[in-house]
């Protein structure tokens, strides 16, 4: 079975691997077919099932149709907001409405049907028009019922019915559906109509001997009631229809109503007064069936009952365990994606208890309440939820019940993107457990030293890889502290409070030192990984603290967490120290195992980080193309707007790098509006710009355009983020563009351009002692830069030569023929083409 995971993600699975089940079988040689009928009673779980199937980027050969009872679709019902949202998406769908038969076709049907002629069959389509309004279902049953009270006679001698118009006139035949099966349902026997309003209690579908049970009544009148059922059409034999008769097991046959209006005909014949009674005597009877062997659907089946019933309960032993019921049903319900279901499950298990119970069953209480309040928020109703919580707070008596809460707030608020109430939230979690963090930045500066000196002092002599050794975790309460910790770092670094989340890493470890490991645990070793890296600029230590955090995740099997880790790992911790090719596999598996816990944001982060690190290698950018454009349909399915946005500013970066585009420095066409992006992200997500002037930085340099070039570097600093491989290009392509600006430059400007220089030259030489394969090449060229504008072009020159090397050597194509092209201008600002000539 699949790993359990948290709702959200449970229902981010279920739906990917839906939609991935339906695009395996549709294909173009065999396009399916799905047909859903009666989408009048459809659910909100089932909509967005099937919104995401008809939107999904990568469904086609599809067709769905829908059918449903207009009468019942009303402008607030489900099904009308859902084919809205449809429409709004971009959806393609039509509607045919099926209205009543007109006479015209009522009259060729009942020629085909009675084998007369139109002359002949016309007074009788006038009157059964009338009677049935040309409801196709209420005309067949009054048909059956005229054959049945004598007003229809089949004439052999010419192969026809026969009727008489008068005498069916005066039988004062009802003109509605439900009166006529009611009146056909009062022609069965005592038994069979027992046997009938019974099994309208039981539901539209129903097993023979689980019907035999609850019908109090001998299997042979049983028995012999459905028989009846079955000879008057009221029921028919559900299942697989291909199954010959006299090869199916008795007493195992399941029944089905012959339409929904028989089975209400059938209800409506209970006086009210029993409903109730009959409804909980079948609950109470069905319950003993609730074992491990039953199906998953049959809680559902017997709370429901039990449900209906619950006022008759006066014991208070059995609404407790109505209650319990409840709420496993609910959980199970939760399970499936139906959050609707569920909160109308956990509603019920309160209603059940009355407030004493806080006091006598505290447990099933705070279960309940808290699974409703979870239902709410994850059902959409933020507010709702919000207020639950609240009020939950007040009535919790534990301190992890409280931290529960607590990191559920953290939750609710982050999918609003309230940041900052998140941390809030965060913050009134940990201080339960004794633990809180300073609001001041200078005093969370001297809290982060601190933790990270016990860190080190904690590690010693023993190394961080012998850390792997430590034992579980086992005290309940830092469990907790390290689940708030983790989900708090994200609201804490997206909110702007980068030393927070620092100081939240370094807490994480040292709690895991000191009391062991949890799942949790790696998450904090590859956070801290980040800080003692491109931050405290300790590269090796910041890998081995990454590579532990991936042996800790590995440890736990821990596929929740696991597309958290790698993703961290390649896009923060790896690249400083192994080649960008060993990046890739990193991040295929934070996409691969993304998707498969339904960890959507971690999936598209993988899928669109891979293509930084293959971009970076450049080899080929035709296949660079090719190979990564179908990353855009991923983006589009698990909706990483942002991401989708600067994914499509890489690919046109690569095809303008091969003149591909508009303009040499254009990266707009027809799916990409450049002015439009930077509108978008100009207030928040800054990050996603990044990738616009960063390529144009790079452009401009290639195409020697220098005072975009320029611009393009002062604005990609003010956006880019510490820790990941964006400052470093910005150091490279910008100093490159300084080194060419250098000797045009004014005195002022040259002393500005010279310690950007400088900086980005030291970057690169410190990145180069950890990993030459990435950053090599780059501190060769641009060292060979700084020589030539220093006016020692024999040294730039041996640079480049070393460059070239190691380009060669490394296969980094792009920097091999840019340290050529550099080399080659050397000769030629000495008017010594021929020289130059070899490069």
């Amino acid at each position: 079975p699949p790993p359990p995971l948290d709702p959200t993600e449970a229902r981010n699975r279920f739906g990917y691997v839906f939609q991935s089940f339906v695009s395996a079988l549709a294909q173009r040689e065999h396009p399916l077919v799905i047909f859903l009928d009666d989408l009048q009673w459809v659910d909100a779980a089932t909509l967005d099932l099937l919104h995401g199937l008809l939107t999904g980027p990568g469904i086609q050969h599809v067709l769905l149709i829908g059918a449903y009872r207009d009468n019942e679709v009303d402008d607030s019902h489900l099904l009308t907001w859902a084919v809205n949202r449809l429409e709004a998406s971009g959806g393609r769908l039509s509607r045919l409405s099926l209205g009543p038969l007109a006479l015209p076709d009522l009259t060729s049907f009942l020629c085909d049907t009675l084998h007369r002629e139109p002359g002949y069959i016309e007074p009788i389509a006038g009157l059964i028009q009338k009677k049935t309004d040309g409801n196709p279902f209420f005309v067949i049953q009054f048909l059956k019922m005229l054959e049945q009270e004598g007003l229809l006679i089949f004439e052999s001698e010419h192969g026809g019915w026969s009727f008489g118009i008068d005498a069916i006139a005066a039988a004062g035949m009802t003109d509605n559906v439900v009166d006529l099966m009611t009146r056909k349902i009062r022609r069965l026997s005592p038994t069979g109509q027992h046997v009938l309003t019974m099994a309208a209690c039981v539901g539209n579908q129903f097993e023979g001997t689980t019907f035999v049970t609850i019908s109090r009544q001998s299997r042979e009148d049983a028995e012999a009631g459905l028989a009846e059922a079955l000879q008057a059409g009221l029921l028919q034999e559900a299942g697989d229809a291909s199954t010959p008769s006299d090869e199916r097991v008795p007493g195992r046959v399941s029944y089905s109503f012959l339409h929904d209006r028989v089975q209400q005909a059938a209800y409506d014949l209970i006086p009210e007064a029993q409903k109730k009674p009959i409804h909980l005597d079948v609950g109470r009877l069905l319950l003993p069936e609730l074992d491990a062997d039953a199906p998953d659907d049959r809680i559902f089946t017997i709370v429901n009952h039990l449900n209906i019933g619950a006022d008759l309960i006066d014991t208070a032993v059995e609404r407790l365990a109505v209650a319990r019921l409840n709420l496993a049903a609910g959980r199970k319900a939760k399970t499936s994606a139906a959050y609707r279901a569920a909160l109308d499950y956990f509603a019920k298990g309160v209603a059940l208890l009355d407030e004493s119970a806080w006091s006598s069953e505290y447990e099933l209480m705070f279960a309940l309440h808290l699974e409703a309040a979870e239902g709410q928020y994850l059902d959409g109703a933020f507010a709702a939820a919000e207020e639950s919580f609240r009020l939950l707070l007040l009535r919790a008596a534990r301190t992890l019940d409280l931290a529960q809460i607590q990191s559920l707030r953290i939750t609710l608020y982050e999918n609003q993107s309230r940041w900052l109430d998140a941390v809030s939230a965060g913050r009134d979690g940990l201080t339960l457990f004794d633990i809180s963090f300073p609001e001041r930045t200078e005093d969370k500066l001297a809290a982060l030293d601190r933790e990270v000196d016990m860190v080190e002092t904690l590690v010693g002599a023993r190394g961080i890889a012998s850390l792997i050794d430590l034992p579980d975790m086992t005290d309940a309460n830092m469990r907790m502290v390290m689940r708030i910790l983790t989900i708090l770092w994200a609201p804490a670094y997206i909110a702007g409070d980068e030393v927070l989340a620092r100081l939240i890493s370094a807490t994480m470890v040292r709690l895991s030192i000191v009391h062991g490991h949890t799942e949790d645990s790696a998450y904090g070793y590859v956070t801290h990984a980040i800080m003692v890296g491109p931050i405290r600029r300790d590269y090796r230590s910041a890998y081995e603290w990454g590579t532990l955090a991936l042996q800790v995740n590995r440890r736990f099997n821990d596929l929740k967490r696991r597309a958290k880790i790698h993703q961290q790992f390649q896009a923060h911790v790896n690249l400083w120290c192994r080649p960008f090719e060993s990046c890739i596999q990193h991040a295929r598996e934070a996409s691969r195992s993304g998707l498969e816990a339904g960890d959507f944001p971690y999936a598209g982060y993988g899928a669109a980080t891979e293509a930084w690190s293959a971009f970076l290698i450049n080899r080929d950018l035709d296949r660079f193309v090719r190979d990564y454009t179908p990353t855009l349909a991923l983006l589009e399915k698990i909706k990483m707007t942002d991401f989708l946005g600067a994914h499509r500013i890489l690919l046109n970066w690569a095809q303008a790098l091969q003149g591909r585009t508009a303009g040499r420095l254009s990266l707009s066409d027809a799916t990409f509006d450049e002015q439009q992006f930077i509108e978008t992200h100009q207030r928040d997500a800054r990050f996603f710009l990044t990738f616009l002037y960063v390529a144009r930085l790079h452009l401009s340099v290639l195409f020697e355009e220098l005072p975009s070039a320029l611009a393009a570097a002062r604005l990609a600093r003010t956006v880019a983020v510490t820790g990941t491989i964006w400052p470093v290009l910005i150091d490279f392509w910008g100093g490159l563009a300084a080194a060419a600006a250098f000797d045009d430059a004014a005195e002022e400007e040259r002393s500005l351009l010279g310690r950007a220089l400088v900086s980005a030259e030291r970057t690169l030489a410190e990145l180069t002692a950890t990993c030459p394969e990435n950053f090599r090449c780059m501190s060769l060229v641009l060292s060979a830069e700084i020589k030539r504008v220093e006016s020692h072009s024999d040294q730039a020159a041996r640079l480049l030569d070393d460059a070239i090397s190691y380009a060669h050597q490394t296969s980094n194509v792009q920097l091999e023929a840019l340290a050529n092209e550099l080399c080659a201008r050397i000769w030629l600002r000495r008017n010594d083409a021929p020289g130059g000539a070899p490069w």
